[in-house]
């Protein structure tokens, strides 16, 4: 059974004129700054630079990768978009949402602080409980789909992390730490690493 937090009523727009807006020239994700961790790098005993993806619109890492999946299924007709998260996804795929002009809905666990729901509130999805652990929120999330596909909406279902288009979303922070031209002289997969953990150590 699921527990709807907050559902915002839907509004009937067919008779009120918007301007046409071409959906590539919504800006989403910023360009962040690039800087040298002396601690992180005296600990790996190496060079650490710190991609403060933290400083995103959503306040949160995954605002690339999601962003990016959720364009492309508005590109593609999408007008809800349906994402589980525990938080960093979920408010991405809120904020994109908002900014492309589409509704959303984040199912999310039993339990989540009352600050990551004001955010999710906020930026004015629809906030639903979708179990107790995250596995059983997703399953949750995919039969509301389903639900809404039967219904006609043209829906679309964004994975907080194993979708190809987050993962090509994401792949623009490796773009921008090359043209920074900023000598690494050790792996940006390590670099990465440090970033996703010191920020946040929930990869979902």
């Amino acid at each position: 059974r699921i527990q709807i937090l907050f559902e915002r009523p839907s509004l009937d727009m067919s008779n009120v004129d918007t301007p046409e807006i071409n959906i590539d020239d919504i800006i989403l994700h910023v360009e962040t700054p690039l800087i040298y961790s002396a601690p992180l790098s005296k600990i790996a005993q190496r060079d650490v630079y710190c991609k403060l993806e933290n400083t995103q619109p959503s306040g949160s890492f995954k605002l690339r990768g999601i962003g990016h999946a959720c364009r492309l299924a508005v590109k593609n007709g999408a007008t809800h978009l349906v994402c589980s998260s525990g938080g960093n996804a979920g408010l991405a795929t809120a904020y994109s949402a908002n900014q492309l002009g589409v509704r959303a809905t984040v199912f999310t666990m039993d339990g989540l602080p009352q600050p990551v729901l004001r955010k999710f509130y906020d930026l004015g999805c629809d906030i639903h409980i979708g179990g107790p652990v995250w596995d059983v929120c997703d399953a949750t999330a995919k039969r509301f789909v389903k639900q809404l596909e039967k219904q006609g909406t043209r829906v679309m279902y964004v994975h907080p992390f194993d979708m190809a288009a987050v993962h090509d979303g994401h792949s623009t922070l490796v773009h921008e730490v090359w043209v920074g031209r900023v000598t690494i002289q050790h792996s940006i997969l390590d670099t990465i690493y440090y970033i996703v953990y010191t920020i946040h150590p929930s990869p979902r």
